[in-house]
């Protein structure tokens, strides 16, 4: 008899083929959901830092709506205009806030009228001071709308989204406001954020109005 002839048959080649492209192909799909899942937390993560961003910033700054300094001219300053401004936004659009105050951040001895105005604009938000070039705020927010007014007895009043203003308390008794921000991701998932701020200071343009 002769003996057997050792050595890999076509057969066998097959099956190692088969069993490699397999195991490579499980190892393609788990690279690429790994990728995946890296791709979609850091957007997550930037979209979280964006929100955290935009509540911080409107939440500080609208907040000083209606200041006039701590000197001694403070109670008679006076606003050409609303100390806090919502503007509707064109056929539901986003809405524009407009905010006054005196700055006297920066200089002990000097009190200056500030008057800034946020906006949304392909899918970033803005933040331009009067007289000055609009500047990048936060990016990724698409959306921005005053959705209520709170009063001083900490009613709220809530407003459709074509109308800003609908059923916004007299000035002397407005103590706050909800903006609604619709953010979203490079991926096209949108994120909503309700954003609620407090008015410590009178919203009358001069004090005596709110008396």
């Amino acid at each position: 008899m002769r003996g057997r002839r050792e050595g890999i048959t076509v057969l066998e080649l097959l099956i190692a083929a088969a069993v490699a492209g397999i195991v490579l192909l499980i190892a393609t799909q788990l690279y690429s959901g790994s990728v995946r899942a890296y791709r979609v937390n850091e957007e997550v993560s930037e979209v979280r830092q964006g929100v955290q961003a935009a509540i911080s910033l409107l939440q500080y700054e609208i907040g000083l709506a209606g200041y006039r300094c701590t000197d001694e001219q403070a109670t008679s300053r006076s606003f050409s205009g609303d100390p806090l401004v919502a503007v509707d936004g064109a056929s539901g659009g986003p809405d524009t806030i407009i905010v006054r105050y005196f700055e006297d951040r920066y200089s002990a001895s000097s009190c200056e009228l500030n008057e800034v105005t946020y906006f949304v604009q392909d899918g970033t938000l803005y933040r331009q001071e009067k007289g000055e070039a609009a500047q990048e705020a936060v990016q990724g927010v698409v959306d921005l709308q005053v959705v209520a007014w709170l009063d001083r007895a900490h009613a709220k009043f809530a407003v459709s989204t074509d109308s800003a203003n609908l059923n916004r308390p007299l000035d002397r008794d407005l103590r706050g406001l909800s903006l609604s921000l619709r953010f979203e991701d490079a991926g096209g998932r949108e994120n909503p954020v309700i954003v609620t701020v407090g008015l410590k200071n009178p919203q009358c343009r001069s004090l005596g109005d709110c008396i």
